[in-house]
């Protein structure tokens, strides 16, 4: 059983390096990319200007959990924290609603990876939880 925690452990600092490059991605257009890659009718309802405190500060979580995994800690509620906010206010409405409607757009298969990383994220996080001693 410890040996299929350390094998689930080895994922995470993967996801997270993966949702920091797509972050990246955000940075380069703030008027274009949030559309694809978050979810923007949520997000409206936020306070005026609470899109660029929550992208940077997503950044810092995640470079910090990355650190921290790399000295071998591991902060379940962190990780599960941090993966359930991105599991809603990070899922891809516009995309999804497209391709509900019949609109398929290639930008889809770009994104996908994207909220598949924090699904995969929140999942592993709570396997590891619900396993640990």
């Amino acid at each position: 059983m410890n040996q299929e925690n350390e094998n689930l452990e080895v994922w995470l600092p993967l996801l997270i390096a993966l949702r920091l490059a797509f972050r990246f991605l955000i940075f380069l257009d703030l008027e274009l990319f949030p559309v694809f890659f978050l979810n923007i009718p949520l997000l409206s309802k936020m306070p005026h200007g609470f899109l660029l405190p929550y992208l940077l500060g997503m950044f810092f979580i995640e470079v910090g959990l990355l650190w921290t995994l790399r000295k071998e800690n591991l902060p379940l509620k962190s990780l599960l924290v941090y993966f359930g906010t991105a599991t809603v206010l990070e899922f891809p409405y516009a995309q999804f609603k497209g391709l509900l409607t019949g609109y398929f757009d290639g930008i889809f298969l770009f994104v996908l990876p994207w909220y598949l990383s924090a699904l995969a994220g929140l999942v592993t996080s709570l396997k590891l939880l619900f396993r640990m001693p």
